[in-house]
């Protein structure tokens, strides 16, 4: 079922999107990237839309779905990274703190767009961190140029390229049990204290940013 339409509805209900306007790989784009991070009620397309949230799996879900249904050939890929004091540097003193102890291992996505069928080049697009975060020093992408990759959420340690009979969010959660392992708990309370901060950090509202 076609997301397009649910997608753009979406975003113009929120301002976000001009009645005029049409969603283009730059739109779309743009529009996923600086959606909250934060884990949705479900995985589901239409939930990540109507939540407009979502972490680096469902937002690449959505994104990939979105550029296909506008054309372009997708391929979703999905690495092993790890979290450390140095590469979280940008997050608050207790996050980094916890990361002091001992990296945190995960699983990223990002995608890679056939820009140019004719000469097929391909460029790497990652939409997991909201633009806004760069104030604060996240390895946040800005405008998405073919040609020109862009820098994936993490560091990429084992490479795994989503076949086209495979669920991308089924292949990284399966890869995050590997690879994370026992330590899989301090991994979702990481994730978790990340969207507590940004989401008051990008969108003021009452509360503290210290629960781990």
């Amino acid at each position: 079922m076609p997301i397009l339409p649910n997608f753009r509805d979406e975003a113009r209900r929120r301002g976000l999107l001009g009645a005029d306007e049409a969603v283009t790989l730059d739109r779309a784009y743009r529009l996923v990237r600086d959606m909250a991070f934060g884990q949705p009620s479900d995985n589901r397309p239409e939930t990540v839309i109507a939540e407009w949230r979502g972490l680096s799996d469902t937002k690449h879900d959505v994104l990939a779905l979105l550029l296909e249904e506008l054309g372009y050939d997708v391929a979703p890929i999905v690495a092993t990274t790890q979290h450390t004091a140095e590469s979280a540097a940008w997050l608050p003193p207790h996050i980094v703190d916890e990361l002091k102890r001992a990296p945190i291992r995960d699983v990223i996505t990002f995608l890679r767009v056939r820009t140019d069928p004719v000469a097929d080049d391909w460029t790497t697009m990652d939409a997991t961190w909201p633009e806004g975060a760069k104030h604060f020093g996240a390895p946040a992408n800005g405008d998405f140029v073919a040609g020109v990759d862009q820098r994936p959420a993490g560091v990429p340690e084992e490479i795994v390229h989503v076949q086209g009979d495979e669920d991308a969010i089924v292949v990284a959660a399966r890869l995050l049990v590997d690879f994370a392992g026992d330590d899989i708990g301090r991994r979702m309370g990481f994730i978790d204290a990340i969207s507590t901060f940004l989401g008051w950090a990008l969108a003021p509202v009452e509360g503290d940013t210290d629960g781990w």
